[in-house]
């Protein structure tokens, strides 16, 4: 069975409890798309798991993309100390401070196979007649017409790491249906003033059914936020 999950955020026991519910397996794949870090309390140790499991894997989102960000700057801290100044502000404010602080605690060569790990991330992957990416992305007239793995191929970091309202709210590939997160999910409810629950359900675009949002807010549990999983053979719905 396939499986697609994302925006974690560090709930590294709630992910736990959700693979035991749908019974994954060593003979299943699980996507995450994006996002397995920050926020919540254990971030390295869910980003350790995954990069242990040959039948997982993740896709980058924002928020790997701030890790690494921070990590280059790092690098060149000598030669451009305001870049690492900036980049570690900005992954601070998106929630980056446990993971960081769990980051640097670990051996310099688990450091370097976490980053190593990350960038080799792909931005997206095309599933069956799914396309999965973190964020959604970036329609244009100039795409008319074009295969799927083009438009692709001309997505930028930013159309596929960062998109919102423009995407959601207009038709994407024809013959596909584009499975993303990074937006939660009651987001977009309220601003297609479709009727939003709680707890929060995985989003379905019943405008063009080619849009799929899984982002349900698992870290934001006190305001029914929970963690989504969507399998891909039968289109089944999973929470905790």
């Amino acid at each position: 069975m396939k499986y697609t999950i994302s925006d974690i955020h560090g709930m590294f026991d709630k992910f736990l409890l959700l693979l035991e519910k749908i019974n994954f397996s060593d003979t299943d794949e699980l996507y995450i798309i994006g996002d397995v870090v920050d926020r919540g309390t254990k971030p390295i140790e869910t980003l350790e798991y995954v990069m242990n499991k040959p039948n997982m894997q993740l896709l980058m989102g924002n928020h790997e993309h701030l890790m690494l960000e921070w990590y280059d700057a790092y690098l060149q801290r000598r030669l451009y100390p305001y870049e690492l100044i900036e980049a570690k502000q900005v992954w601070m404010q998106n929630g980056g401070r446990v993971t960081l602080k769990q980051f640097q605690k670990l051996p310099r060569e688990k450091q370097i196979q976490i980053i190593r790990f990350l960038r080799k991330s792909p931005y997206y992957l095309l599933i069956d007649k799914f396309i999965l990416c973190h964020a959604g992305i970036k329609m244009d007239e100039k795409f008319n017409d074009k295969p799927a793995e083009e438009i692709l191929k001309q997505q930028s970091a930013d159309d596929l790491l960062e998109n919102r309202g423009k995407f959601y709210n207009n038709k994407a590939i024809e013959g596909y249906t584009v499975i993303f997160g990074h937006t939660v999910t009651d987001f977009i409810f309220k601003e297609r003033k479709e009727t939003c629950l709680l707890p929060l359900n995985i989003w379905h675009d019943r405008t063009f059914n080619d849009k799929i949002c899984i982002d349900c807010g698992a870290y934001f549990e006190e305001d029914g936020g929970r963690l989504a999983c969507l399998r891909l053979d039968d289109m089944k719905e999973f929470y905790l």
